[in-house]
């Protein structure tokens, strides 16, 4: 369910671009297996190839989102054991709170890092290898940055 309008658009505009980038990659496989004529390949990867950031950037605006309510969140405890702390009084449960929220910022901070890494290399999908953004060295280091942030989550 969503909190707002705003939220149902991010939504839509996220898993929209990434439901229509797998639908059109099965049609590049088709391309690929010979089953649909080899001329309609590149209309059908750039096509995916928007699709694909189209779903990064909503994926990016939700997460930044979610981020944004964390850093509420973490601002509310922080003041409750603060409270609690001037008073004498025992703050365990707020502490591990307080431990789980930078916990889920740190992975949401990777996640959008890792978002932005795969949608650089899918604007040098989109740009045709051409480009400062589609140096290998640059396209290369983000797959490597989004590899590692993979296997740390």
């Amino acid at each position: 369910r969503w909190e707002s309008n705003q939220e149902l658009v991010l939504i839509l505009i996220a898993y929209g671009g990434e439901g229509l980038y797998y639908f059109v990659e099965q049609f590049i496989w088709l391309t690929k297996s010979g089953l649909i004529d080899v001329k309609y390949s590149k209309l059908l990867q750039k096509i995916s190839a928007w699709a694909e950031l189209v779903g990064y950037v909503g994926s990016v605006s939700m997460k930044v989102r979610d981020l944004r309510k964390l850093r509420d969140e973490e601002t509310c405890v922080a003041s409750t054991i603060e409270i609690s702390v001037s008073r004498g009084i025992g703050c365990d449960d707020e502490d591990e709170k307080m431990e789980k929220i930078k916990e889920k910022k740190t992975l949401k901070v990777l996640s959008i890092l890792q978002d932005l890494a795969d949608g650089l290399m899918t604007i040098s999908d989109i740009g045709d290898g051409k480009g400062v953004l589609s140096a290998p060295s640059v396209v290369s280091s983000a797959g490597l940055f989004s590899a590692i942030v993979s296997t740390h989550k």
